[in-house]
């Protein structure tokens, strides 16, 4: 049975050492970070969506009528009117009229 013996090649081999790289990470070529954008917010195309906004501003702008257009709860306004909505989008959906 013959044995072999694996030595590494001579020094004088053309061939590049494997184990060794031919470049430090310092000498590589660097790329720009990425830049990470965050994505644009969605805008309402759906005409369901558009209609259900329109409905949404109607009753809140009866809402602030209501109370005199007094400052300060434009907010609860909407999300008053916003409930009133989805409610009544809610139940005309389960009711089949």
């Amino acid at each position: 049975m013959e044995t072999i013996s694996i030595a590494p090649p001579p020094a004088s081999s053309s061939k590049p050492n494997r184990l060794q790289p031919d470049h430090t990470a310092a000498q590589l070529p660097r790329k720009p970070a990425a830049r990470i954008t965050a994505p644009a917010p969605r805008q309402w195309n759906c005409p369901a969506a558009q209609q259900r906004h329109s409905m949404i501003e109607r009753i809140a702008y009866a809402i602030a009528e209501r109370r005199g257009f007094a400052p300060g709860s434009e907010l609860q306004d909407w999300l008053t009117a916003e409930a009133e909505v989805d409610h009544w989008l809610q139940s005309e959906r389960f009711s089949g009229d």
